[in-house]
């Protein structure tokens, strides 16, 4: 995990989520799929689209363990996972919807094959 790592400067702040206008469309379009279902969100960040789930059967996966601890703080009946995900730590078949929202640009080039 430490080596898919990078020095990170924010440009935002991440004390407090602020669900924006994308939170809230990527929610409305995936509000059909995602309800009363288990949902795995990738790159989760500190939870601006968890903040809309409100399920406990949501999982969200960041690198940042920073992002982390303000999406736990702040939305404890979801399951937060410092992961990477190249190297996810669930089985297969656990989670009836993966989300991905922003996160494609963020994958190191080299590793979409892993």
């Amino acid at each position: 995990m430490k080596r898919l790592q990078r020095k990170m400067r924010f440009k935002e702040s991440i004390d407090v989520p602020n669900p924006t206008f994308e939170h809230r469309f990527c929610y409305r379009l995936s509000r059909p799929y995602v309800r009363g279902r288990s949902v795995l969100n990738i790159g989760c960040w500190i939870g601006n689209y968890e903040s809309f789930l409100g399920n406990s059967d949501a999982v969200g996966i960041d690198i940042e363990e920073r992002a982390l601890k303000v999406a736990k703080n702040y939305f404890p009946n979801v399951n937060f996972v410092l992961a990477s995900v190249l190297f996810l730590p669930f089985r297969n078949g656990v989670f009836d919807v993966v989300t991905m929202w922003a996160v494609l640009e963020h994958i190191p080039v080299g590793t979409e094959l892993l």
